[in-house]
């Protein structure tokens, strides 16, 4: 049983951080596994504008994270992972209410931009609780756990869609799994405020 601890995290911290992401990342997969269906045969926007919208939303996002990565350093990881989250799991269940292509622009511009700020602070979160010869390992391990949460999710909105009858019923069934990004909040606060000792000056003359 030695390989399966060695999967586990080493300290808590990281399971608080490992846990946070995979309910975002199980929340993500719904979304990716339902969306595009949803948009086209639920809400009846075309595939092509669908596509657009998403394509859009994706462009805002990549924009928002310069400001997202200023706003961490302005008023801290803590704040920003808090607010962003929580923003990205309520801005996820703006789907719901899409009605039209300028619905989707906003909701899934709204997405965007709440995801990146909260890759933002999740990076820096990690620096602070990490110590530096850990992070690497950290940051791989946290990257498996997302890949493990989207498989989950995505498989969570496809049975949502095969056993589920009515479409618009379908939908409402996977959006509170969608919203489960919301639940890794309390990781935000908890792993901010986690010190760790200034590394040792080595003194002259010793190695």
């Amino acid at each position: 049983m030695n390989w399966l601890r060695s999967l586990l995290p080493r300290t808590r911290p990281v399971w608080v951080l490992a846990l946070s992401t995979l309910a975002r990342s199980t929340g993500n997969g719904v979304v990716v596994a339902v969306i595009v269906l949803y948009l086209t045969r639920s809400v009846g926007i075309d595939a092509t504008r669908v596509g657009l919208g998403l394509t859009v939303a994706a462009v805002v996002g990549m924009v928002a994270s310069i400001p997202a990565g200023h706003a961490t350093d302005v008023i801290g990881a803590r704040n920003t992972a808090i607010a962003s989250v929580v923003l990205h799991g309520a801005t996820i269940c703006c789907y719901a209410f899409v009605e039209g292509f300028v619905g989707l622009l906003i909701a899934a511009g709204l997405v965007a931009v709440a995801e990146s700020a909260s890759n933002a602070s999740r990076g820096a979160l990690v620096a602070l609780a990490v110590p530096q010869k850990e992070r690497v390992r950290t940051r791989a391990y946290l990257r498996s756990v997302t890949n493990v949460g989207f498989s989950v999710g995505a498989l969570l909105g496809g049975l949502a869609l095969a056993t589920t009858p009515g479409r618009a019923t379908r939908w409402r069934s996977s959006a509170p799994a969608s919203c489960s990004s919301s639940p890794d909040w309390p990781s935000s606060p908890w792993t901010a405020r986690r010190p760790f000792p200034a590394r040792r000056t080595p003194r002259p003359g010793r190695c």
